[in-house]
């Protein structure tokens, strides 16, 4: 019975805290527009990389990069600094 409400009690904790990031989620096509958030965020998520790459903004904005620099289209690397 103590295991069991521990354990429900553990489940209602994670969640609470699972929900604690306020920072919206941006998608892979904001951060193929828009630059300089792209380069920001790259930034960041280098800085700390164990508590930032599980982050969907991290994967987003690396994605986008990935995108436009693979594109056919593309005539130019993007500057990362």
């Amino acid at each position: 019975m103590k295991a069991q409400a521990f354990a429900v009690l553990a489940l209602l904790a994670g969640l609470g805290l699972a929900g604690c990031d306020s920072e919206p989620t941006n998608t892979v096509e904001y951060y193929k527009t828009n630059g300089d958030a792209r380069t920001a965020k790259i930034h960041e998520c280098s800085e700390n990389p164990g508590e930032e790459k599980l982050k969907p903004n991290c994967a987003n904005a690396k994605r986008a990069l990935n995108e436009l620099v693979s594109s056919p289209d593309n005539k130019k690397v993007p500057v990362i600094r």
